[in-house]
């Protein structure tokens, strides 16, 4: 034998290795929850976990990277790369599944609505009047606040650029939606789910074209079972219902990447933006998770999508878009590629 292949295996020293350990059983831990989190069932201890979990794959398979490299400059080369590997094929699953569900960006020369949602908080101390301003100046057709009771006594400054409203009419203000254009004759309103004035329903038809059908809603958690399926139904049955050019928007309070979001795609035929934009918690910035969200069906399409409102004192960021359908939904789209997006019909109840 050469005295190489008799030489010891260099070892480390005592604390090294169990700092290796237990970087090593963390990032197992990250991938394994971020990774599988959004197969895991709606019941018991091991679907609250992951529901609270799924929603933040990213940050765990990110995470479980990070702490790969930890193990790395420990001189854990073996396992440091074998979680390296783990954590990449994960998440390139992720973004392969996510650009598999999206939309096409909509095409920026065709005509179509300004739109903002943004959940306001209702613990939020920044002057109503300061909010106002933002919104007067973002040029915005339709504003829908979720909330929105703090915003209540700047309404009288924006009653003339935006006429017609639904929402905190009586003791009760979460979602309030300002409009320039009047609301259709099919609108139905504000729906009441687990709690009132959660999710609104309604069509806008600016110059006469095809309707526009828009549901605004603000889901509770969804690990709070039974009510989160309450919401769900209320959210997927207005969306079956319409049956042209198509707007979802709200906070879902999960991400697209998660176990409910995987079930509203599959019930509605909705898609996803081109990309993620994320809004919580908005001193995250870009880091932050997805869980406001803008989608279509019905061949309309999204262009410009970005965070909205960040500086106006909400946890959440908002989402501003230009929203585009088609002047005629039966002979053709306004998305720069691809085929028109019809929403699929629910299940009967």
């Amino acid at each position: 034998m050469t005295p190489a292949s008799t030489a010891p295996h260099r070892r480390l020293d005592p604390r090294r290795a169990a700092l290796a350990g237990m970087l090593g059983l963390i990032a197992v831990l990250c991938l394994l929850t971020g990774a599988t989190a959004s197969y895991w069932p709606d019941s018991g201890f091991l679907g609250t976990f992951g529901r609270m979990c799924d929603s933040l794959a990213p940050q765990l398979l990110g995470g479980g990277l990070l702490l790969a490299l930890g193990l790395a400059l420990l001189g854990v080369w073996q396992l440091a790369m074998v979680l390296a590997v783990l954590a990449l094929a994960a998440g390139g699953t992720l973004a392969r599944d996510y650009v598999s569900l999206s939309a096409p960006a909509g095409d920026t020369a065709a005509e179509g609505l300004t739109v903002i949602w943004f959940n306001l908080f209702a613990e939020n101390t920044t002057p109503a009047a300061q909010i106002a301003d933002a919104i007067l100046s973002s040029g915005a057709d339709l504003v829908v606040l979720a909330e929105a009771a703090p915003f209540l006594p700047a309404l009288p400054r924006l009653a003339d650029r935006y006429p017609y409203r639904l929402g905190c009419t009586d003791k009760v203000c979460s979602t309030l939606v300002l409009s320039r254009l009047p609301f259709g004759p099919d609108s139905a309103g504000m729906i009441a789910a687990t709690r009132p004035g959660r999710i609104a329903a309604f069509q806008l038809a600016p110059d006469g074209r095809a309707p526009l059908t828009v549901v605004a809603a603000h889901l509770t958690k969804p690990w709070y079972y039974g009510f989160y399926d309450v919401d769900l139904w209320h959210l997927m049955d207005q969306s079956r219902k319409a049956a042209g050019p198509l707007l979802v928007m709200g906070d879902f309070n999960t991400a697209p990447w998660s176990h409910p979001m995987q079930r509203i795609i599959a019930a509605t035929g909705l898609r996803l933006p081109h990309r993620p934009v994320a809004t919580w918690p908005a001193a995250a910035g870009p880091l932050g998770v997805p869980l406001d969200h803008m989608l279509v069906g019905g061949g309309a399409a999204l262009t410009g999508l970005a965070p909205w409102g960040g500086d106006l004192g909400s946890n959440h960021r908002g989402l501003t878009t230009r929203v585009v359908w088609p002047t005629n939904p039966e002979t053709g789209s306004f998305l720069k590629d691809g085929p028109v997006l019809h929403s699929a019909a629910l299940p009967p109840t």
